[in-house]
């Protein structure tokens, strides 16, 4: 019976010790008055173009074998979020700095930028596209 019950203990533990916390963090930034953004975030970034006329950064995070208050105290910390400083027309967006202990523990850090259609990505920076002539604009001239 002992047995039985040190088998359950240890099944137990070997599955809340192997769990996943995840969370996805979403973050919007109006760049209306600037003509390019820089980006400099934690983790990996994809660039995806859509109608709005703003900045959404969704940030999705999994950590794996962490307990799930040290989790959230990374959270709390502003581990994965992000701010904007601009001027002059220029703007970068970047992760919060705080203290980035290597962790010991697997963690999936994957940033979706999504951008408006009326700006172009180059490298790590969206930048304003020259407003298009359409052919009855060109006629005009």
């Amino acid at each position: 019976m002992i047995k039985y019950g040190i088998l359950a203990i240890f099944l137990c533990l070997t599955y809340f010790s192997s769990a996943q916390n995840a969370k996805i963090i979403n973050k919007d930034f109006d760049i209306e008055s600037f003509d390019s953004v820089s980006f400099d975030l934690y983790g990996e970034t994809i660039y995806e173009p859509w109608e709005a006329d703003y900045v959404l950064v969704e940030t999705t995070v999994k950590l794996w074998d962490t307990p799930k208050r040290l989790f959230q105290n990374y959270i709390n910390k502003g581990r994965y979020y992000c701010h904007i400083k601009g001027a002059d027309g220029q703007a970068k967006i970047s992760s919060i700095p705080v203290e980035r202990l290597k962790l010991s523990n697997r963690e999936s850090v994957v940033s979706v930028v999504y951008y408006p259609a009326s700006f172009r990505v180059i490298d790590s920076q969206i930048m304003r596209q020259d407003e298009q002539l359409s052919s009855k604009d060109e006629k005009k001239k």
